[in-house]
């Protein structure tokens, strides 16, 4: 399920690959609260369920669903809070919706996680530019 999600992303469907997302969560069986979180299974169960929703917002995102999206970043990072890729993507969808400030505040965060996730301090210049210049989508 999560290699027809892929191909779809590649294939720039992302209305398609976020339903496959959300269908291979579906399969995998979570929500994995259920788990023992003491288990190691219980773990990758929710770096799954985190992965799979960091893709499937990434997806709604580039399909231009903006609330959709925001939900599956806030899930995924609320299984993971310091997941790179999720942070990261959580500030492009920021910037996206026009919301600068928090996008700042996204990539600081992302700062403290992982300070050589690459372009970092070219995304934080951005974000802090188009927040004083006051633009708007």
């Amino acid at each position: 399920m999560t290699r027809a999600a892929e191909t779809h992303a590649a294939e720039e469907d992302h209305d398609a690959a976020a339903e496959a997302y959300a269908a291979a969560m579906q399969e995998a069986g979570f929500p994995p609260e259920r788990n023992d979180p003491s288990s190691s299974s219980a773990t990758v169960a929710a770096w799954t369920r985190s992965y799979l929703s960091f893709r499937r917002g990434a997806s709604l995102r580039r399909a231009g669903r903006l609330d959709a999206s925001a939900r599956a970043l806030r899930d995924a990072l609320a299984t993971a809070p310091n997941f790179a890729d999720a942070l990261f993507e959580s500030a492009l969808h920021s910037l996206d919706a026009g919301k600068f400030s928090d996008a700042f505040e996204t990539l600081e965060r992302l700062a403290c996680a992982d300070r050589a996730f690459p372009d970092l301090q070219r995304w934080m210049t951005r974000a802090l530019a188009r927040e004083k210049r006051g633009e708007a989508r």
